[in-house]
């Protein structure tokens, strides 16, 4: 556990100095994956599916904001069903509009969710987004996820019935527009997981806000239950596709990402709760605090010992005695800086520092000499 929180530390304090780079770099990826299957899947205008348009469109996103992303997306979506025919273009534009007028007005700030989607929809995991959406967001998120399948069901049905949606005129074009509203609209498959989408963010959003206990992770096994129930009925009572055993796999998968969710956003330590009081002049508080577990990263540090001291040459440039060794120089077997001899030690019994009137010194009889 200490390990696991260790990295979580180092995670937040990576993200904190990097968090613009890092940001960028994520919707760069998100976007190229998008573009990815959407080629793979209608890609039927070879000038919009190339990989390098999905590396421009993806570099292009990754400068703006989520709401310009879905913008940029739907354009290619649009663009390849022009490729198919215009009936089918138009109601996807007529989509688009809807989605976009309702998304602008109840969650703005969650077009993430509205790219996300079809992608766990088409990687096997659509029912990690409804419980993810109600531990991160509010409850409005429920609409750019229900959009989010919607456009997941819209464009599989377009993949898998392109010749029967072939322009014509007149009443073929009818029959095709007909034809496309029916197998969309109608679709219980996708009518059963938006209402088992929106029935998961709402829960999970209210349950996570009550004051009890691991409050988001009874959370998240609450919101994947009543999606499995949903899923459930709605298999019983309409014809859907939903494998009920690929489905319980799913919810499996969802609530191991809502732990990690968890453990990065909203990891306390119910070991240390607190019931405080206090009062001003109008209220008495009982609040409850409950602290976060958070660990310092252990930093290293390399001490190095026994260092030997080395004196610039240039410190002490003259050899002041003619010993050999210059002041502040070490002796290589004492290790000790140099220091010129005293007087006493410099006088001689040869009397060879004694004034010979040429170097200024006069002998006082006390082996010392002076000025």
């Amino acid at each position: 556990m200490t390990t696991l929180l260790e990295i979580r530390e180092y995670m937040k304090s990576i993200y904190s100095k990097y968090s613009q780079t890092m940001t960028m770099a994520a919707k760069f990826f998100i976007t190229l994956i998008a573009v990815t299957l959407i080629g793979s899947r209608i890609g039927y205008n070879e000038e919009v599916s190339g990989a390098l348009v999905a590396v421009v469109v993806s570099l292009l996103s990754s400068l703006i904001p989520w709401g310009g992303i879905c913008a940029i997306l739907g354009l290619v979506i649009l663009l390849n069903l022009w490729a198919v025919s215009m009936e089918v273009a138009a109601v996807g534009a007529v989509i688009f509009l809807l989605i976009f007028l309702l998304y602008f007005r109840f969650s703005p700030g969650d077009g993430v969710l509205l790219v996300l989607t079809p992608i766990c929809c088409a990687c096997g995991i659509p029912y990690v987004m409804p419980l993810a959406a109600g531990l991160l967001c509010t409850p409005a998120a429920a609409v750019p996820v229900s959009f989010g399948y919607l456009l997941y069901y819209f464009i599989h049905f377009v993949s898998a019935n392109s010749a029967s949606l072939t322009g014509g005129s007149g009443d073929e074009a009818l029959n095709s527009v007909t034809f496309l509203a029916d197998g969309v609209f109608r679709n219980p498959t996708m009518i059963v997981m938006i209402v088992a989408g929106i029935a998961a963010v709402i829960l999970v959003y209210y349950v996570r806000r009550l004051r009890i206990a691991n409050a988001w992770l009874i959370a998240s096994g609450a919101g994947a239950l009543v999606e499995l129930v949903v899923l459930i009925i709605g298999g019983i009572r309409y014809d859907t596709e939903i494998n009920i055993g690929f489905a319980i796999l799913g919810e499996f998968i969802s609530l191991a990402v809502c732990l990690a969710l968890t453990f990065m956003f909203f990891n306390l330590d119910y070991s240390r709760t607190e019931s405080l009081q206090f009062e001003d002049d109008d209220y008495y508080y009982y609040v409850k605090a409950v602290p976060k577990v958070s660990l310092q990263t252990r930093e290293r540090t390399v001490k190095k010992i026994n260092q030997t001291r080395r004196v610039r040459e240039d410190a002490y440039p003259e050899d002041l005695y003619g010993d050999g060794y210059q002041s502040g120089e070490e002796y290589p077997d004492a290790g000790s800086s140099y220091d010129p001899p005293m007087d006493e030690e410099r006088d001689g019994a040869d009397g060879r520092y004694a004034d010979d009137a040429s170097d200024g010194f006069l002998e006082d009889g006390r082996g010392g000499y002076r000025y």
